[in-house]
Protein backbone atom coordinates (compact mmCIF):
# COMPACT_ATOMS: atom_id res chain seq x y z
CA UNK A 1 0.00 0.00 0.00
CA UNK A 2 1.42 3.45 -0.94
CA UNK A 3 0.60 6.41 1.57
CA UNK A 4 -0.47 9.65 -0.14
CA UNK A 5 0.19 12.27 2.98
CA UNK A 6 0.72 15.64 3.91
CA UNK A 7 2.49 17.18 6.80
CA UNK A 8 -0.24 19.33 8.73
CA UNK A 9 0.01 22.24 10.85
CA UNK A 10 -3.99 23.70 11.10
CA UNK A 11 -4.18 27.43 9.39
CA UNK A 12 -5.98 28.70 12.61
CA UNK A 13 -2.08 28.77 14.65
CA UNK A 14 0.58 26.82 12.56
CA UNK A 15 2.96 25.23 15.55
CA UNK A 16 0.82 27.58 18.04
CA UNK A 17 -2.65 25.47 17.06
CA UNK A 18 -2.83 23.73 20.73
CA UNK A 19 -2.56 27.20 21.90
CA UNK A 20 -5.06 28.46 19.92
CA UNK A 21 -7.10 25.22 19.09
CA UNK A 22 -9.99 25.63 17.01
CA UNK A 23 -12.51 22.35 17.04
CA UNK A 24 -14.16 23.97 13.89
CA UNK A 25 -11.76 25.03 11.83
CA UNK A 26 -9.64 21.85 13.15
CA UNK A 27 -12.68 19.15 11.72
CA UNK A 28 -12.99 21.34 8.57
CA UNK A 29 -9.46 21.01 7.59
CA UNK A 30 -9.54 17.13 8.53
CA UNK A 31 -12.77 16.80 5.88
CA UNK A 32 -10.94 18.60 3.12
CA UNK A 33 -7.84 16.69 3.75
CA UNK A 34 -9.42 14.03 3.06
CA UNK A 35 -11.83 14.93 0.30
CA UNK A 36 -8.23 15.56 -1.29
CA UNK A 37 -7.54 11.73 -1.16
CA UNK A 38 -4.89 12.15 1.40
CA UNK A 39 -4.69 8.52 3.78
CA UNK A 40 -2.61 9.97 6.24
CA UNK A 41 -0.98 13.21 8.14
CA UNK A 42 1.97 14.09 9.67
CA UNK A 43 1.08 16.31 13.14
CA UNK A 44 3.24 17.82 15.38
CA UNK A 45 3.52 18.34 18.89
CA UNK A 46 4.36 21.55 19.85
CA UNK A 47 6.97 20.94 22.54
CA UNK A 48 7.10 24.11 24.97
CA UNK A 49 3.31 24.30 25.06
CA UNK A 50 2.92 20.10 25.30
CA UNK A 51 5.92 20.51 28.24
CA UNK A 52 5.44 23.51 30.41
CA UNK A 53 7.36 21.99 33.32
CA UNK A 54 10.04 19.32 32.91
CA UNK A 55 8.37 16.34 34.71
CA UNK A 56 4.83 17.05 33.62
CA UNK A 57 2.56 17.32 30.61
CA UNK A 58 0.05 19.76 29.75
CA UNK A 59 -3.21 18.17 30.75
CA UNK A 60 -4.85 20.57 28.49
CA UNK A 61 -3.35 20.12 25.60
CA UNK A 62 -3.38 16.08 26.08
CA UNK A 63 -7.24 17.02 25.65
CA UNK A 64 -7.48 18.84 22.30
CA UNK A 65 -4.69 16.44 21.06
CA UNK A 66 -7.32 13.61 21.86
CA UNK A 67 -9.86 15.68 20.08
CA UNK A 68 -7.86 16.58 17.35
CA UNK A 69 -7.37 12.96 17.00
CA UNK A 70 -11.28 12.16 17.26
CA UNK A 71 -11.74 14.33 14.13
CA UNK A 72 -9.16 12.37 12.51
CA UNK A 73 -10.40 9.50 13.02
CA UNK A 74 -14.28 11.16 12.02
CA UNK A 75 -13.05 11.68 8.84
CA UNK A 76 -10.27 8.31 7.81
CA UNK A 77 -7.41 9.84 8.03
CA UNK A 78 -4.39 8.94 9.72
CA UNK A 79 -1.93 10.00 11.83
CA UNK A 80 1.61 9.74 12.34
CA UNK A 81 2.50 11.63 15.29
CA UNK A 82 5.59 13.82 15.79
CA UNK A 83 7.18 15.01 19.23
CA UNK A 84 10.16 17.10 19.79
CA UNK A 85 9.66 20.00 18.14
CA UNK A 86 12.37 21.63 18.26
CA UNK A 87 12.73 22.69 14.97
CA UNK A 88 10.12 23.89 12.79
CA UNK A 89 9.71 26.07 9.46
CA UNK A 90 13.17 28.05 9.76
CA UNK A 91 12.78 28.74 13.54
CA UNK A 92 14.16 26.55 16.99
CA UNK A 93 11.31 26.26 19.92
CA UNK A 94 13.06 25.84 23.36
CA UNK A 95 10.77 25.28 26.46
CA UNK A 96 11.34 27.61 28.94
CA UNK A 97 12.97 25.48 31.36
CA UNK A 98 15.06 24.24 29.15
CA UNK A 99 17.58 27.14 29.91
CA UNK A 100 21.30 26.00 28.01
CA UNK A 101 21.25 22.77 28.35
CA UNK A 102 22.35 20.22 25.87
CA UNK A 103 19.66 19.02 24.50
CA UNK A 104 20.80 15.14 24.96
CA UNK A 105 21.46 15.95 28.98
CA UNK A 106 17.11 16.13 28.44
CA UNK A 107 16.36 12.18 28.33
CA UNK A 108 14.17 11.87 31.15
CA UNK A 109 12.37 14.88 30.63
CA UNK A 110 12.11 13.71 26.63
CA UNK A 111 10.88 10.05 27.90
CA UNK A 112 8.21 11.62 30.24
CA UNK A 113 6.95 13.71 26.64
CA UNK A 114 6.44 10.51 24.59
CA UNK A 115 5.97 7.73 27.93
CA UNK A 116 2.95 10.23 28.82
CA UNK A 117 1.30 10.71 25.32
CA UNK A 118 2.20 7.06 23.75
CA UNK A 119 0.32 5.33 27.06
CA UNK A 120 -2.39 7.84 26.78
CA UNK A 121 -3.11 7.43 22.45
CA UNK A 122 -1.41 3.87 21.64
CA UNK A 123 -4.87 2.18 21.21
CA UNK A 124 -6.49 5.20 19.41
CA UNK A 125 -7.81 3.72 15.96
CA UNK A 126 -6.36 7.47 14.33
CA UNK A 127 -2.77 6.82 15.34
CA UNK A 128 -1.05 5.27 12.51
CA UNK A 129 2.75 5.69 13.92
CA UNK A 130 5.25 7.61 16.02
CA UNK A 131 8.14 10.16 14.95
CA UNK A 132 10.69 11.03 17.33
CA UNK A 133 11.65 14.69 16.10
CA UNK A 134 11.35 17.23 13.43
CA UNK A 135 14.87 17.64 11.76
CA UNK A 136 16.70 17.21 14.98
CA UNK A 137 19.72 18.25 13.69
CA UNK A 138 19.31 21.56 12.86
CA UNK A 139 18.01 22.00 16.39
CA UNK A 140 20.40 19.80 18.36
CA UNK A 141 23.32 17.23 17.00
CA UNK A 142 26.14 15.33 18.62
CA UNK A 143 28.20 12.52 17.79
CA UNK A 144 26.91 9.63 15.87
CA UNK A 145 27.40 7.47 18.90
CA UNK A 146 25.50 9.62 21.05
CA UNK A 147 22.47 10.94 18.76
CA UNK A 148 22.50 6.84 18.07
CA UNK A 149 21.98 5.73 21.50
CA UNK A 150 19.27 8.65 22.09
CA UNK A 151 16.90 7.07 18.85
CA UNK A 152 17.75 4.02 20.78
CA UNK A 153 16.61 4.45 23.80
CA UNK A 154 13.58 6.62 23.07
CA UNK A 155 12.48 4.37 20.15
CA UNK A 156 12.87 1.09 22.74
CA UNK A 157 10.90 3.18 24.70
CA UNK A 158 7.96 3.99 22.56
CA UNK A 159 8.24 0.05 21.13
CA UNK A 160 8.15 -1.11 25.10
CA UNK A 161 4.67 0.74 25.16
CA UNK A 162 3.34 0.00 21.47
CA UNK A 163 4.05 -2.55 19.30
CA UNK A 164 1.74 -2.19 17.27
CA UNK A 165 2.45 0.97 15.27
CA UNK A 166 6.00 2.28 13.46
CA UNK A 167 8.44 4.36 14.90
CA UNK A 168 10.79 6.76 12.90
CA UNK A 169 13.30 9.55 13.42
CA UNK A 170 12.00 12.36 11.59
CA UNK A 171 15.36 13.33 11.03
CA UNK A 172 15.25 13.77 7.01
CA UNK A 173 17.65 11.20 6.31
CA UNK A 174 20.31 13.67 5.17
CA UNK A 175 23.27 11.53 6.11
CA UNK A 176 22.48 8.88 4.22
CA UNK A 177 24.55 10.73 0.75
CA UNK A 178 27.17 12.69 3.26
CA UNK A 179 25.24 14.93 5.62
CA UNK A 180 27.75 13.65 8.19
CA UNK A 181 25.37 15.54 10.79
CA UNK A 182 25.21 13.06 13.98
CA UNK A 183 22.31 11.32 12.43
CA UNK A 184 24.02 8.33 10.57
CA UNK A 185 21.20 6.18 9.22
CA UNK A 186 23.20 3.61 8.25
CA UNK A 187 23.70 3.19 12.75
CA UNK A 188 20.28 3.73 13.85
CA UNK A 189 18.14 1.56 11.13
CA UNK A 190 17.83 -1.26 13.57
CA UNK A 191 15.95 1.18 15.68
CA UNK A 192 13.30 2.62 13.14
CA UNK A 193 10.51 0.73 10.98
CA UNK A 194 10.85 2.98 8.11
CA UNK A 195 13.41 5.63 6.41
CA UNK A 196 11.83 9.51 5.93
CA UNK A 197 13.92 11.23 3.60
CA UNK A 198 12.92 15.26 3.49
CA UNK A 199 13.87 16.93 0.26
CA UNK A 200 13.95 20.52 -0.91
CA UNK A 201 16.95 20.36 -3.16
CA UNK A 202 17.42 22.59 -5.71
CA UNK A 203 19.43 22.15 -9.20
CA UNK A 204 19.96 23.90 -12.56
CA UNK A 205 19.36 20.64 -14.99
CA UNK A 206 15.75 19.97 -15.07
CA UNK A 207 16.22 16.20 -15.65
CA UNK A 208 18.84 15.76 -12.47
CA UNK A 209 16.36 18.20 -10.10
CA UNK A 210 13.28 15.50 -10.37
CA UNK A 211 15.52 12.33 -10.63
CA UNK A 212 17.16 12.72 -7.43
CA UNK A 213 14.75 12.14 -4.85
CA UNK A 214 14.70 8.75 -6.72
CA UNK A 215 18.06 7.88 -6.00
CA UNK A 216 17.93 9.04 -2.14
CA UNK A 217 14.73 6.55 -1.52
CA UNK A 218 16.78 4.03 -3.08
CA UNK A 219 19.44 4.67 -0.91
CA UNK A 220 17.50 4.71 2.15
CA UNK A 221 15.63 1.43 1.11
CA UNK A 222 19.55 -0.02 0.67
CA UNK A 223 19.48 -0.23 4.48
CA UNK A 224 16.82 -2.84 4.28
CA UNK A 225 13.86 -0.48 5.79
CA UNK A 226 10.76 0.46 3.71
CA UNK A 227 11.22 4.29 2.79
CA UNK A 228 8.41 7.04 3.01
CA UNK A 229 9.70 10.16 1.34
CA UNK A 230 8.30 12.39 4.15
CA UNK A 231 8.72 15.72 3.79
CA UNK A 232 8.50 17.42 -0.26
CA UNK A 233 7.09 20.14 -1.79
CA UNK A 234 7.44 23.99 -2.32
CA UNK A 235 6.26 27.29 -1.34
CA UNK A 236 4.35 29.63 -4.01
CA UNK A 237 6.34 31.98 -2.93
CA UNK A 238 9.65 30.32 -4.58
CA UNK A 239 7.38 29.11 -8.10
CA UNK A 240 4.12 29.16 -9.30
CA UNK A 241 1.69 26.74 -8.39
CA UNK A 242 1.30 24.79 -11.73
CA UNK A 243 4.75 24.27 -12.05
CA UNK A 244 4.82 23.37 -8.58
CA UNK A 245 2.13 20.74 -9.22
CA UNK A 246 4.50 19.63 -11.93
CA UNK A 247 7.44 19.00 -9.35
CA UNK A 248 4.29 17.60 -7.59
CA UNK A 249 3.48 15.15 -10.36
CA UNK A 250 6.89 13.83 -11.30
CA UNK A 251 8.09 13.36 -7.57
CA UNK A 252 4.82 11.21 -6.68
CA UNK A 253 5.12 8.99 -9.63
CA UNK A 254 8.87 8.58 -9.10
CA UNK A 255 8.26 7.97 -6.01
CA UNK A 256 5.98 4.60 -6.46
CA UNK A 257 8.58 3.51 -9.32
CA UNK A 258 11.53 3.72 -7.05
CA UNK A 259 9.92 1.70 -4.37
CA UNK A 260 9.23 4.05 -1.33
CA UNK A 261 5.68 2.93 0.15
CA UNK A 262 4.45 7.04 0.60
CA UNK A 263 4.92 10.54 -0.56
CA UNK A 264 4.05 13.58 2.17
CA UNK A 265 3.75 17.23 1.08
CA UNK A 266 4.76 19.89 2.65
CA UNK A 267 2.53 21.10 3.69
CA UNK A 268 -1.61 21.17 4.19
CA UNK A 269 -2.57 24.81 3.82
CA UNK A 270 -0.99 28.13 3.76
CA UNK A 271 -1.18 30.32 7.16
CA UNK A 272 -2.19 33.69 7.45
CA UNK A 273 0.32 34.46 10.37
CA UNK A 274 1.69 37.32 9.35
CA UNK A 275 2.74 38.49 12.50
CA UNK A 276 3.55 35.03 14.34
CA UNK A 277 7.03 33.66 14.46
CA UNK A 278 8.77 32.18 12.37
CA UNK A 279 6.39 32.91 9.38
CA UNK A 280 6.87 36.49 10.26
CA UNK A 281 10.81 36.49 9.54
CA UNK A 282 10.16 33.37 7.12
CA UNK A 283 7.49 34.72 4.84
CA UNK A 284 7.83 32.09 2.12
CA UNK A 285 7.31 29.38 5.00
CA UNK A 286 3.04 31.15 4.57
CA UNK A 287 2.84 29.79 1.25
CA UNK A 288 4.19 25.82 1.39
CA UNK A 289 0.07 24.51 1.35
CA UNK A 290 -1.75 22.64 -1.63
CA UNK A 291 -4.58 24.91 -0.37
CA UNK A 292 -5.02 28.60 0.21
CA UNK A 293 -5.97 30.36 3.61
CA UNK A 294 -9.63 30.66 1.73
CA UNK A 295 -9.94 26.66 1.14
CA UNK A 296 -9.10 26.77 -2.10
CA UNK A 297 -7.09 23.62 -3.60
CA UNK A 298 -4.29 24.92 -5.36
CA UNK A 299 -2.71 23.30 -8.46
CA UNK A 300 -0.88 20.93 -6.52
CA UNK A 301 -3.52 19.61 -4.20
CA UNK A 302 -5.50 18.38 -7.37
CA UNK A 303 -2.59 16.54 -8.13
CA UNK A 304 -2.29 14.69 -4.87
CA UNK A 305 -6.25 13.75 -5.44
CA UNK A 306 -5.22 12.64 -8.69
CA UNK A 307 -2.08 10.43 -7.72
CA UNK A 308 -4.74 9.10 -5.04
CA UNK A 309 -6.86 7.41 -7.51
CA UNK A 310 -4.31 6.28 -9.76
CA UNK A 311 -2.86 4.15 -6.55
CA UNK A 312 -6.63 3.29 -5.70
CA UNK A 313 -7.01 1.60 -9.28
CA UNK A 314 -3.47 0.20 -9.70
CA UNK A 315 -3.92 -1.55 -6.07
CA UNK A 316 -0.48 -3.32 -4.41
CA UNK A 317 2.14 -3.09 -7.30
CA UNK A 318 5.66 -2.89 -6.97
CA UNK A 319 8.71 -1.66 -8.90
CA UNK A 320 10.62 -3.96 -11.31
CA UNK A 321 13.74 -3.82 -10.90
CA UNK A 322 16.40 -3.99 -13.28
CA UNK A 323 19.61 -6.77 -13.14
CA UNK A 324 22.25 -3.36 -12.94
CA UNK A 325 23.18 -1.71 -9.79
CA UNK A 326 24.90 1.06 -8.27
CA UNK A 327 27.29 0.58 -5.66
CA UNK A 328 27.46 3.53 -3.39
CA UNK A 329 31.03 3.15 -0.84
CA UNK A 330 30.08 3.48 2.84
CA UNK A 331 32.89 6.80 2.78
CA UNK A 332 29.81 8.66 1.80
CA UNK A 333 28.08 8.11 5.09
CA UNK A 334 30.36 6.69 7.47
CA UNK A 335 33.58 8.52 8.90
CA UNK A 336 36.95 6.97 8.39
CA UNK A 337 40.01 8.07 9.80
CA UNK A 338 42.27 10.82 7.95
CA UNK A 339 39.49 11.08 4.89
CA UNK A 340 37.48 13.83 3.48
CA UNK A 341 34.03 14.72 3.85
CA UNK A 342 34.73 16.56 0.17
CA UNK A 343 35.27 13.35 -1.19
CA UNK A 344 32.05 12.50 0.15
CA UNK A 345 30.20 15.17 -1.55
CA UNK A 346 32.33 14.46 -5.14
CA UNK A 347 31.35 10.78 -4.63
CA UNK A 348 27.36 11.82 -4.06
CA UNK A 349 27.55 13.91 -7.28
CA UNK A 350 28.97 11.29 -9.29
CA UNK A 351 26.64 8.49 -7.92
CA UNK A 352 23.59 10.82 -8.76
CA UNK A 353 25.41 11.34 -12.57
CA UNK A 354 25.75 7.85 -12.57
CA UNK A 355 21.88 7.16 -11.63
CA UNK A 356 20.33 9.62 -14.07
CA UNK A 357 22.46 7.87 -16.66
CA UNK A 358 21.38 4.52 -16.54
CA UNK A 359 17.94 5.74 -16.34
CA UNK A 360 17.81 7.83 -19.33
CA UNK A 361 18.95 4.18 -20.66
CA UNK A 362 15.88 3.09 -20.08
CA UNK A 363 17.04 1.28 -16.86
CA UNK A 364 15.47 1.27 -13.14
CA UNK A 365 18.42 0.34 -11.11
CA UNK A 366 18.98 -0.88 -8.19
CA UNK A 367 21.34 0.16 -5.06
CA UNK A 368 23.70 -1.46 -2.95
CA UNK A 369 25.23 -0.24 0.17
CA UNK A 370 28.73 -0.58 0.47
CA UNK A 371 28.54 -1.91 4.61
CA UNK A 372 31.25 -0.22 6.80
CA UNK A 373 34.22 -1.63 8.86
CA UNK A 374 33.77 -2.34 12.16
CA UNK A 375 35.99 -0.92 14.98
CA UNK A 376 38.32 -4.09 15.27
CA UNK A 377 41.55 -3.40 13.91
CA UNK A 378 41.25 -7.22 12.25
CA UNK A 379 38.16 -7.72 10.22
CA UNK A 380 37.33 -11.33 9.60
CA UNK A 381 35.75 -10.89 6.27
CA UNK A 382 33.98 -8.51 4.02
CA UNK A 383 29.79 -7.85 4.39
CA UNK A 384 28.84 -6.46 1.06
CA UNK A 385 27.56 -8.71 -0.85
CA UNK A 386 26.83 -7.97 -4.38
CA UNK A 387 24.12 -11.01 -5.07
CA UNK A 388 21.16 -11.83 -6.41
CA UNK A 389 20.95 -11.78 -9.86
CA UNK A 390 23.06 -8.55 -10.62
CA UNK A 391 24.37 -8.36 -13.87
CA UNK A 392 25.90 -5.06 -14.45
CA UNK A 393 27.79 -3.33 -11.23
CA UNK A 394 28.53 0.09 -11.86
CA UNK A 395 31.13 2.14 -9.82
CA UNK A 396 31.43 5.50 -10.77
CA UNK A 397 34.55 7.81 -10.34
CA UNK A 398 35.63 4.87 -8.11
CA UNK A 399 37.34 7.19 -5.55
CA UNK A 400 36.97 5.29 -2.25
CA UNK A 401 36.19 1.84 -1.99
CA UNK A 402 36.96 -0.93 0.74
CA UNK A 403 39.79 -3.24 0.20
CA UNK A 404 37.31 -5.92 0.89
CA UNK A 405 34.68 -4.68 -1.22
CA UNK A 406 37.25 -4.65 -3.86
CA UNK A 407 38.18 -8.56 -3.41
CA UNK A 408 33.95 -8.45 -3.63
CA UNK A 409 33.66 -6.73 -7.22
CA UNK A 410 36.74 -9.36 -8.04
CA UNK A 411 34.71 -12.14 -7.24
CA UNK A 412 31.77 -10.81 -8.62
CA UNK A 413 33.51 -10.53 -11.97
CA UNK A 414 35.37 -13.97 -12.05
CA UNK A 415 32.00 -15.21 -11.39
CA UNK A 416 30.29 -14.11 -14.53
CA UNK A 417 29.40 -10.67 -13.51
CA UNK A 418 30.32 -7.40 -15.66
CA UNK A 419 31.89 -4.19 -13.50
CA UNK A 420 31.68 -0.69 -15.07
CA UNK A 421 34.05 1.40 -13.63
CA UNK A 422 35.18 5.21 -14.18
CA UNK A 423 38.70 7.08 -13.51
CA UNK A 424 38.67 9.93 -11.18
CA UNK A 425 42.30 11.28 -9.90
CA UNK A 426 43.16 10.15 -6.80
CA UNK A 427 40.96 7.11 -6.44
CA UNK A 428 41.58 4.04 -4.73
CA UNK A 429 40.27 1.03 -7.09
CA UNK A 430 42.94 -1.68 -7.77
CA UNK A 431 41.79 -3.02 -11.06
CA UNK A 432 45.36 -3.70 -12.71
CA UNK A 433 44.09 -7.41 -12.23
CA UNK A 434 41.55 -6.69 -15.37
CA UNK A 435 42.88 -3.20 -16.89
CA UNK A 436 46.34 -2.26 -16.77
CA UNK A 437 46.66 1.63 -15.72
CA UNK A 438 49.59 3.87 -17.17
CA UNK A 439 49.61 6.50 -14.78
CA UNK A 440 52.26 8.95 -13.66
CA UNK A 441 52.62 8.89 -9.40
CA UNK A 442 50.96 12.32 -8.41
CA UNK A 443 51.56 13.20 -11.86
CA UNK A 444 47.84 13.85 -13.00
CA UNK A 445 47.65 13.65 -16.84
CA UNK A 446 45.07 16.58 -17.64
CA UNK A 447 42.29 17.36 -20.51
CA UNK A 448 40.38 20.00 -21.17
CA UNK A 449 36.87 17.94 -22.28
CA UNK A 450 35.89 14.70 -23.44
CA UNK A 451 35.08 14.90 -27.34
CA UNK A 452 33.99 11.56 -28.74
CA UNK A 453 30.98 10.02 -31.08
CA UNK A 454 28.64 7.42 -30.29
CA UNK A 455 25.86 5.98 -32.76
CA UNK A 456 26.51 9.39 -34.96
CA UNK A 457 26.06 11.64 -32.28
CA UNK A 458 28.75 14.19 -31.28
CA UNK A 459 29.42 14.18 -27.29
CA UNK A 460 30.95 16.89 -25.79
CA UNK A 461 31.40 17.44 -21.92
CA UNK A 462 33.95 20.30 -20.88
CA UNK A 463 36.41 19.51 -17.94
CA UNK A 464 34.88 20.81 -15.02
CA UNK A 465 36.86 21.99 -11.64
CA UNK A 466 40.27 22.59 -11.37
CA UNK A 467 43.72 21.13 -11.91
CA UNK A 468 43.35 17.24 -10.82
CA UNK A 469 39.47 17.14 -11.11
CA UNK A 470 40.34 17.31 -14.63
CA UNK A 471 42.82 14.11 -14.82
CA UNK A 472 42.03 11.37 -17.20
CA UNK A 473 43.69 7.94 -17.18
CA UNK A 474 45.64 5.94 -19.90
CA UNK A 475 45.57 2.68 -20.18
CA UNK A 476 47.54 0.12 -21.80
CA UNK A 477 45.91 -3.13 -21.42
CA UNK A 478 42.05 -4.55 -22.76
CA UNK A 479 40.33 -4.02 -25.59
CA UNK A 480 39.30 -0.53 -27.03
CA UNK A 481 35.39 -0.13 -27.37
CA UNK A 482 35.34 3.29 -27.54
CA UNK A 483 38.07 6.33 -28.54
CA UNK A 484 37.75 10.20 -28.10
CA UNK A 485 38.47 12.37 -31.05
CA UNK A 486 41.93 12.01 -30.89
CA UNK A 487 41.84 8.03 -31.12
CA UNK A 488 42.40 7.64 -26.94
CA UNK A 489 40.46 4.89 -25.48
CA UNK A 490 37.17 6.30 -23.79
CA UNK A 491 36.22 2.98 -22.90
CA UNK A 492 38.67 -0.33 -22.27
CA UNK A 493 37.17 -3.69 -21.05
CA UNK A 494 38.91 -7.08 -20.26
CA UNK A 495 37.80 -10.35 -19.68
CA UNK A 496 38.35 -11.84 -16.39
CA UNK A 497 37.28 -15.42 -15.33
CA UNK A 498 33.75 -15.62 -17.06
CA UNK A 499 32.75 -12.06 -16.51
CA UNK A 500 34.24 -8.69 -17.43
CA UNK A 501 35.64 -5.15 -16.63
CA UNK A 502 34.75 -2.13 -18.48
CA UNK A 503 36.90 1.06 -17.56
CA UNK A 504 35.69 4.68 -18.58
CA UNK A 505 39.38 6.52 -18.81
CA UNK A 506 37.41 9.98 -18.46
CA UNK A 507 35.76 11.15 -14.59
CA UNK A 508 33.14 11.47 -17.13
CA UNK A 509 30.42 11.59 -13.88
CA UNK A 510 32.16 13.83 -12.04
CA UNK A 511 32.06 16.03 -14.76
CA UNK A 512 28.53 15.94 -15.08
CA UNK A 513 27.61 16.65 -11.72
CA UNK A 514 29.26 19.96 -11.97
CA UNK A 515 28.18 20.73 -14.85
CA UNK A 516 25.21 23.66 -14.54
CA UNK A 517 22.78 21.41 -17.33
CA UNK A 518 24.65 18.39 -17.50
CA UNK A 519 21.63 16.62 -19.31
CA UNK A 520 19.76 19.23 -20.80
CA UNK A 521 23.04 20.02 -23.26
CA UNK A 522 24.81 16.72 -23.63
CA UNK A 523 24.13 13.36 -24.50
CA UNK A 524 26.74 11.55 -22.43
CA UNK A 525 24.59 8.60 -21.13
CA UNK A 526 24.97 7.19 -24.38
CA UNK A 527 28.00 6.29 -23.10
CA UNK A 528 26.54 3.75 -20.79
CA UNK A 529 24.34 2.67 -23.80
CA UNK A 530 27.30 1.19 -25.25
CA UNK A 531 28.33 -0.91 -22.65
CA UNK A 532 24.88 -2.02 -22.04
CA UNK A 533 23.80 -2.95 -25.06
CA UNK A 534 27.16 -5.37 -25.54
CA UNK A 535 26.12 -6.94 -22.68
CA UNK A 536 22.15 -7.63 -23.80
CA UNK A 537 20.46 -4.46 -22.36
CA UNK A 538 17.57 -2.96 -24.37
CA UNK A 539 18.25 0.26 -23.65
CA UNK A 540 16.05 1.90 -26.50
CA UNK A 541 13.92 4.75 -24.69
CA UNK A 542 11.07 7.28 -26.58
CA UNK A 543 13.11 10.30 -25.46
CA UNK A 544 15.91 11.11 -23.28
CA UNK A 545 13.87 13.02 -21.22
CA UNK A 546 11.42 10.03 -20.46
CA UNK A 547 11.82 7.96 -17.91
CA UNK A 548 10.57 4.29 -18.15
CA UNK A 549 9.69 1.99 -15.42
CA UNK A 550 7.72 -0.77 -14.94
CA UNK A 551 5.54 -2.10 -12.21
CA UNK A 552 3.65 -5.34 -11.60
CA UNK A 553 0.77 -6.39 -9.21
CA UNK A 554 -1.25 -9.73 -8.96
CA UNK A 555 -2.88 -9.67 -11.92
CA UNK A 556 -0.92 -6.93 -14.45
CA UNK A 557 2.01 -5.39 -15.63
CA UNK A 558 2.15 -1.56 -15.80
CA UNK A 559 4.48 1.10 -17.87
CA UNK A 560 5.31 3.99 -16.43
CA UNK A 561 6.32 7.12 -18.10
CA UNK A 562 8.01 10.26 -16.62
CA UNK A 563 8.45 13.05 -18.41
CA UNK A 564 11.60 14.92 -16.62
CA UNK A 565 11.60 17.89 -19.02
CA UNK A 566 9.35 21.25 -18.28
CA UNK A 567 8.41 20.91 -21.79
CA UNK A 568 5.70 18.17 -24.10
CA UNK A 569 7.03 15.38 -25.80
CA UNK A 570 6.31 13.15 -28.44
CA UNK A 571 6.07 9.76 -27.67
CA UNK A 572 4.94 6.26 -29.65
CA UNK A 573 3.20 3.67 -26.91
CA UNK A 574 0.90 0.83 -27.03
CA UNK A 575 -1.68 -0.60 -23.88
CA UNK A 576 -4.22 0.71 -21.69
CA UNK A 577 -4.12 4.38 -20.21
CA UNK A 578 -5.14 3.15 -16.73
CA UNK A 579 -5.92 6.84 -15.78
CA UNK A 580 -8.57 7.07 -18.87
CA UNK A 581 -9.23 3.47 -19.72
CA UNK A 582 -8.59 4.10 -23.15
CA UNK A 583 -6.19 2.38 -25.27
CA UNK A 584 -3.44 4.03 -27.12
CA UNK A 585 -1.52 2.45 -29.54
CA UNK A 586 0.90 5.14 -31.22
CA UNK A 587 1.94 8.66 -30.99
CA UNK A 588 1.29 10.49 -27.47
CA UNK A 589 2.44 13.63 -25.96
CA UNK A 590 3.11 13.67 -22.85
CA UNK A 591 3.29 16.61 -21.19
CA UNK A 592 5.78 19.15 -19.04
CA UNK A 593 7.04 17.20 -15.39
CA UNK A 594 3.76 14.46 -16.02
CA UNK A 595 3.60 11.16 -16.04
CA UNK A 596 1.54 8.58 -18.08
CA UNK A 597 0.31 4.52 -16.71
CA UNK A 598 -0.18 2.40 -19.18
CA UNK A 599 -1.39 -1.42 -18.51
CA UNK A 600 0.65 -3.28 -20.80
Amino acid sequence: MFLIGLNYWSKGGGPLMWRFFNEEVVDKELAQIRELGVDVIRAFVYWPDFQREPGKIDEEMLRRLGRFLDLAHKHDVGVFLTFVVGHMSGENWDPQWKGGRDFFELRNEVKTLMETVVSRFRGHPAIRGWILSNELPIYATSSEERVTDWIREMSSLIKSLDGAHWVSTGDGCWGIMGAFNGFNPYRYRDYVDYMGPHFYTPDTDAFRHTVMPQLIIKACRGLGKPTILEEFGASSTLGSDEHIAGYYRVLLAGSLVSGAVGAWGWCYSDFPLTNQRPYSHHPHELRFGVTTVNWEVKPQGNELTRFSRLVSTLGDVEPVEDPVALLIPSYVYWSYPFTSRDDARRISAALLASYSMLVQNGLNPRVIIEEPLTDNVLIEGGKTRIGGDVKVLFLPCALRYLAQTQEEVRRFVENGGVAVVSYCYGFWMNIDWAIKLDLYYNYPITADGLSTVVDGVSINVPAMGYNYDRAIARVSGGEVLLKDSMGNPVIAYSNVGAGRVYFITYPIEYWLSMNPKPFENHDAHLIYSLILRREGFNVQTPSKWVQVARLKSARYNYTVYINHSWSDIKINVNGINVESGERINGEYVIKGKDYLVLRT
